[in-house]
């Protein structure tokens, strides 16, 4: 799915990634955006930091 996301010009983002053996899978598949609790845990709104 990656290769067909990136062959029609769309962003791709794994989602749920919870370990660094999930994210090295989908880094070697090319996908080069990443989300889930290894990355960053949920957190109240009033605690988002601003850009």
């Amino acid at each position: 799915m990656v290769q067909v996301a990136q062959r029609m010009g769309l962003l791709v983002l794994a989602e749920g990634v919870e370990t660094e053996a999930e994210l090295a899978a989908v880094r070697a598949l090319g996908c080069p955006l990443a989300q889930g609790y290894l990355l960053g845990r949920p957190v109240p709104s009033d605690q988002v930091p601003l850009a």
